[in-house]
């Protein structure tokens, strides 16, 4: 069997096996057999007597070929060997952590603050907002309630005591939680609902952020260029034993 004819055999039996569209001459596409694909993320093109493959959400062609049941070689021509997996590179901060000294002084100042005792509110969390040089722009307190009701509270220190509200934002936007480390990271940053979600994911490894709530979980991050991406996972807990990432969180690539 000639070189030609064995490759448009192999290329009618990938069609088939991938149920490729038509895109344009000597182009198609389909959804990839390699991952879990939900839309065509996989372009098939012939030109030369030789097969292209190319998946978008990076799977190898050697994957690909695994998948469907064909051989590398099968798609004649010369393919480009796959490149090695980049390894993550490791967090490097240079923005130190709060001291023990710093969160309890604000922890007193949030006791002052919040909703008094008698109501029934009792200080559960206390989330840093800071900029990128790791000086604290504000803190979020949240407090609940024994009915499983909630209270949000930002304040801030203005230059002589604590005050209820956030400061006058900088001129770039206001700063995301966890900003410094979420700035020393290379890879993918989810961006969810709340502070409690970004510690859970962040117990797990993963890099994430927020802007204070659901309805500004959509906010792009400050800094560098991002580019915005969205990956689907499990449902999230607030356990960090228990943790999985979100469902459609939304990550962002720089």
């Amino acid at each position: 069997m000639s070189n030609r004819l064995a490759t448009s055999k192999t290329l009618e039996r990938l069609l088939a096996a991938t149920s490729a569209k038509p895109a344009s001459k000597g182009q198609w596409n389909a959804p990839c057999p390699a991952h879990d694909d939900s839309s065509p993320s996989l372009s098939i093109g012939f030109k030369n007597e030789a097969i292209g493959l190319h998946c978008h959400a990076g799977c190898s062609v050697d994957a690909i070929c695994k998948a469907v049941g064909i051989k590398v070689a099968d798609l004649g021509g010369r393919q480009r060997a796959a490149k090695p997996a980049a390894k993550p590179k490791p967090l490097t901060l240079t923005v130190p952590p709060l001291s023990a000294e710093e969160l309890a002084e604000a922890r007193t100042a949030a006791g002052k603050l919040g909703p008094h005792k008698l109501t029934g509110y009792r200080l559960k969390s206390l989330f840093p907002y800071r900029n990128t040089k790791g000086t604290v722009w504000c803190y979020r307190a949240r407090y609940d309630s024994a009915s499983g009701e909630k209270q949000i509270l930002p304040f801030h220190w203005n230059g002589a005591d604590w005050a209820k509200g956030e400061p006058s934002a900088p001129r770039r936007g206001k700063p995301l939680y966890c900003l410094p480390e979420t700035l020393a990271t290379d890879g993918p940053v989810f961006v969810v609902e709340g502070e409690k979600c970004v510690d859970a994911l962040r117990a797990l490894g993963l890099a994430s952020t927020t802007s204070g709530g659901a309805k500004k979980a959509q906010a792009r991050p400050t800094g560098p260029r991002w580019q915005a991406e969205i990956a689907s996972f499990g449902p999230i807990t607030t356990n960090p034993a228990t943790a999985t990432p979100p469902t459609q969180a939304r990550h962002w690539r720089p």
